[in-house]
């Protein structure tokens, strides 16, 4: 293939440029709201646990041996429930003096009238079935949750747009976003022997060249971080677009959240979850339980995450089990690193998105990729009005010349 002419070279140039600009003018701010309501989010746990200490504390009384039965928990909980409350999912006990963190379904009526669903969250002591707290976390149809992390979560996940449509929107902004990194990363890569000046912020200089080396500096230094939690983030908000894309190269993937149970016979009872937790303890005594999920509907599964699990790295210690809710045999399991290269790649998004999948230092470059989203959006804005400025500057010289 011959080599662009110079003329080629620069119409090359400025596509990249145009991509870069126009995609940063239009989604910058939105990224910024999505970045720093992530960068509170990197240790939403931890804050949460110092927040509210009564709800997650209690006294070890020996470990899971003397915990409760789940169903019991399950029970006591949803008693402190509005009538027609649905248990959806619980935190096993992080520690053995934790507690239980359980979400429910509830029926309401929107302000305006209309039905919807309020979603809670209760706390209650593994040893005793005792109720610790609860919330309302918010309802879904209206703009603003009505706690603190479940604003932040829906400003991160959907800017604080409901119905799905925030959802999709900040899953397309989140492509567009690696599409005008990747043109930054072009239109910056500098000539031999000026790498150090490409890659540092000079000293003493003008506000115009501070400016351009903090746009540079902060994306170069952040961009494999920037890439990797965005197209996470591609996954998580399109998951079901996602998952169809890599069954196209690896048709053996496997999405665990749509794998079904079948029912043997008309009328057989389902399990129970708290059954699919002893048998995923019994299959791996040496993990300790993490995520519970319940079976939504007649033929969806329950799934049981476990942490303690060995794989590519230490810190992405999860696997989870998909057990059909009727007979009780796991249907599927994931392990990071230990599947098929597409359920691989999908098992590595979540803990990619937070940063676990590289512990501690994982969690503060993400926790860094957040607040460079705003820093890089700011100067670049900044940057595009110093030019402006100069080329009218230069238009009105020309003229009066």
């Amino acid at each position: 293939m011959a080599a662009l002419s110079p003329a080629g070279r620069r119409r090359w140039r400025k596509r990249w440029l145009d991509i870069h600009l126009w995609a940063g003018l239009a989604f910058g701010l939105w990224l910024s709201l999505v970045g720093l309501s992530g960068a509170v989010l990197t240790f939403h746990p931890e804050l949460e646990r110092a927040f509210h200490a009564p709800w997650f504390q209690t006294r070890d009384q020996g470990g899971a041996p003397a915990f409760r039965p789940l169903n019991e928990i399950v029970a006591a909980a949803a008693a402190a429930m509005p009538a027609g409350a649905r248990f959806t999912f619980a935190f096993y006990p992080r520690t053995d003096d934790g507690t239980y963190w359980l979400y429910f379904d509830v029926p309401a009526t929107r302000a305006s009238g209309k039905p919807s669903v309020a979603r809670w969250d209760v706390f209650v002591d593994p040893y005793t079935a005792r109720v610790m707290g609860k919330r309302l976390k918010q309802v879904d149809g209206e703009w603003a949750p009505r706690e603190f992390f479940a604003f932040m979560f829906s400003l991160h996940y959907q800017l604080l747009v409901p119905w799905g449509v925030g959802e999709k929107f900040v899953g397309v902004m989140a492509l567009l976003a690696m599409a005008s990194i990747l043109a930054g990363l072009y239109l910056w890569w500098p000539s031999l022997g000026r790498w150090k000046a490409a890659l540092s912020i000079k000293r003493h200089a003008s506000t115009v060249r501070f400016v351009y080396d903090l746009h540079n500096v902060s994306g170069v230094y952040l961009a494999p971080v920037l890439l990797a939690v965005l197209f996470s983030g591609v996954y998580l908000n399109l998951r079901p677009e996602f998952v169809w894309v890599v069954q196209q190269v690896s048709p053996a993937t496997r999405d665990r959240y749509t794998i079904r149970s079948h029912a043997p016979a008309p009328g057989a009872r389902p399990i129970g979850l708290h059954r699919a937790l002893q048998i995923a303890r019994e299959t791996y005594p040496q993990e300790r339980a993490d995520m519970l999920y319940e079976a939504f509907d007649a033929d969806a599964s329950y799934m049981v995450c476990t942490r303690g699990a060995r794989s590519a790295s230490r810190f992405a210690d999860q696997r989870c089990l998909v057990i059909d809710q009727y007979r009780g045999a796991i249907l599927h399991q994931t392990v990071a690193g230990t599947e098929t290269a597409g359920t691989t790649l999908i098992a590595w998004q979540r803990l990619l998105h937070s940063g676990e999948a590289f512990g501690l230092p994982g969690r503060m470059l993400v926790l860094l990729s957040g607040l460079a989203l705003p820093v890089l959006f700011v100067s670049g804005l900044v940057r595009w009005l110093q030019k402006r400025r100069a080329r009218r500057r230069a238009s009105r010289a020309g003229g009066r010349a």
